[in-house]
């Protein structure tokens, strides 16, 4: 079933009005730590930047494709869960960018680039492409020596998906106190906890 877990509301009043927030485990963005609890940096900044607003929190693991209904039904308020804004600027209400992702590519270590393209070219696969956060932490654990492209393809800019003609104050807020969290050093805090470079993360670093 549907797991839903409510975020640390301690500060808030018992009557504060919660925000649903759609999200897909995705490490280090958003995930199930061994108690059982949601963390990540999505759930971290969600968690604060909603409480500076006046909300309670509440996650809700959603099966990705049906995200669109689940925000047009009101079963979601909001999709947080390091979506990307590329190409979708009409098809929601959006908060931020929040911070960037680049998507690198990691090759195994004993190839080189051409190596690589020629192996691609007859049908194997030796390399894999993603948001560099997640592969970093992939290789990590990989027993194969994998290394990561200092190219990247492609910039991607996280925000918070609303349904697209709702939530226009609510999006707007959370867009300044975003960048207000990022003004003042919490985001940066907040990543650097998970081991993300905040300098690159926050746009500061092409």
């Amino acid at each position: 079933g549907l797991g839903a877990c409510a975020g640390k509301n301690n500060a808030l009043p018992a009557n504060a009005p919660t925000v649903t927030i759609g999200m897909d485990p995705f490490e280090p963005y958003c995930y199930l730590d061994s108690n059982g609890q949601y963390a990540g940096i999505d759930v971290d900044l969600a968690t604060e930047a909603f409480s500076r607003l006046g909300y309670k929190v509440e996650f809700q693991e959603i099966n990705w494709p049906d995200k669109d209904s689940l925000l047009q039904d009101g079963t979601v308020d909001c999709l947080w869960a390091c979506f990307s804004m590329n190409g979708r600027a009409d098809q929601y209400q959006w908060s931020g960018p929040y911070m960037y992702s680049r998507q690198v590519v990691a090759v195994s270590s004993f190839a080189t680039t051409e190596d690589m393209f020629a192996a691609l070219r007859k049908g194997y696969v030796d390399a894999v492409c993603g948001h560099e956060a997640l592969l970093a932490g992939w290789i990590d654990t990989e027993t194969i020596a994998y290394r990561l492209l200092d190219e990247s393809p492609m910039k991607s800019e996280l925000g918070v998906a609303f349904a697209k003609g709702t939530h226009a104050e609510l999006s707007a807020a959370l867009t300044q106190t975003l960048e207000q969290m990022q003004y003042e050093g919490t985001t940066g805090r907040i990543l650097e906890k998970y081991g993300v470079d905040a300098q690159k993360a926050m746009g500061g670093d092409e």
